[in-house]
């Protein structure tokens, strides 16, 4: 974190305040094996062998239950705020006036690399079709027996919004005894966008390509099977919130104050199930073997493109990847490309208006 301000005495009756600041956060998730070459010690090929261990999950089995091995996570969310502010106060007479601007940067940039493969042992490959309680995932490991494996690749994500505020305000001392407090507040919060464009709604309005209904997916950016835009709602610019409040002092050691005004929430990046952390449809890519059902992945089978059963979408072209590899334990895979994308947000604008009143009561020491 760095914040730097300047304050400039101008003329008696009029200063400036200016200040810009620079936030950044890391919120790293990493295995502790994440530098170790697991799938080189382990003789595998066609994944990363230089980070980590693969993860083995299993599935069935008869009253024991296994520990899914290792842990692939390696993500690293990075949060960055850039902020500049300028303030000038002026006083002239009965009134104090304040006017200024704000204006700030978010971006939430997701860097996760997990890998480098998961791998999936079931009972039906060591089980008697038809009978249950038949076969463990831990025999159809020992035989090398995978049911389905699966590669990440990696889908680098920066989501990005402007938050601009710009305000006036004069206190205007109306009695020895009264103040006037009157302002206002325009925030413009422009609509979240994705820095490489890898952004996604359901459009009912778009006619599927595929079936001629109404309703698809739409995707951000240019280039084929993509809408063209930034985002898909447009950005409101009538956000203005206004303020009003006193101070009277009732006795000398007693003074009212009421306030009412309305304020317009920031907005904050949902990196949870939205860009960049979770939700990439039509953007990421896994290399998958699929289950055979009591069949093991077996080497030499055809690609697929998974994702038949999805909704109709306009899909982006993925990019371009040189080679394809498949992925082993004793049975090779077979690989499908699987696509993934995020929502925006809005603002809320709140009416609050208080009233407090304050004495001063003298402290008798004993």
């Amino acid at each position: 974190m760095a914040r730097l301000a300047y304050d400039w005495t101008i003329s008696p009756v009029l200063l400036n305040h200016l200040g810009v600041a620079f936030n950044r956060q890391l919120n790293p998730s990493t295995s502790w094996h994440v530098n170790e070459p697991g799938g080189d010690i382990l003789g595998l090929k066609g994944i990363n062998g230089k980070s980590n261990w693969p993860q083995i999950n299993w599935g069935g089995g008869d009253r024991v239950n296994l520990a899914t091995i290792g842990y692939l996570a390696n993500d690293k969310l990075i949060g960055t705020t850039y902020q500049i502010l300028d303030t000038v106060s002026w006083m002239r007479g009965r009134h104090t006036i304040k006017f200024g601007g704000d204006i700030k940067k978010l971006t939430l940039a997701d860097t996760g690399n997990p890998g480098p493969a998961t791998f999936n042992f079931s009972a039906d490959h060591t089980g008697l079709p038809g009978f249950a309680r038949t076969g463990h995932p831990f025999a159809s490991f020992f035989l090398g027996e995978v049911a389905s494996a699966s590669v990440p690749i990696l889908t680098p994500t920066t989501s990005q919004m402007y938050s601009i505020g710009l305000f006036i305000q004069d206190d205007i001392k109306l009695t020895p005894r009264l103040t006037l407090n009157l302002g206002l507040r325009w925030d413009g919060q422009p609509v979240q966008t994705e820095w490489h464009d890898r952004l996604h709604h359901f459009n009912p309005r778009l006619t599927d390509p595929l079936t001629g209904l109404p309703g698809a997916v739409e995707f951000a950016g240019s280039g084929p099977g993509r809408s063209g835009k930034k985002r898909f709602i447009e950005n409101q610019w009538n956000d203005f919130g206004p303020r009003a409040g006193l101070a009277y002092q009732v006795r000398d050691k007693i003074v009212f104050r009421a306030a009412y005004g309305i304020f317009y929430l920031a907005r904050v990046p949902n990196e949870w199930s939205g860009v960049p952390y979770g939700n990439k449809y039509g953007f990421t890519q896994t290399n998958v073997v699929p289950s055979r059902g009591i069949y093991p992945a077996s080497t030499g089978t055809t690609a697929i493109r998974a994702g038949s059963s999805r909704p109709g979408s306009i899909r982006p072209t993925p990019p371009a990847r040189s080679g394809t590899s498949p992925i082993g334990i004793r049975r090779a895979a077979r690989s499908a490309t699987r696509n993934s994308g995020t929502p925006t947000s809005s603002s809320s604008c709140p009416a609050r208006w208080s009233s407090t009143s304050a004495t001063s009561v003298r402290r008798a020491s004993v």
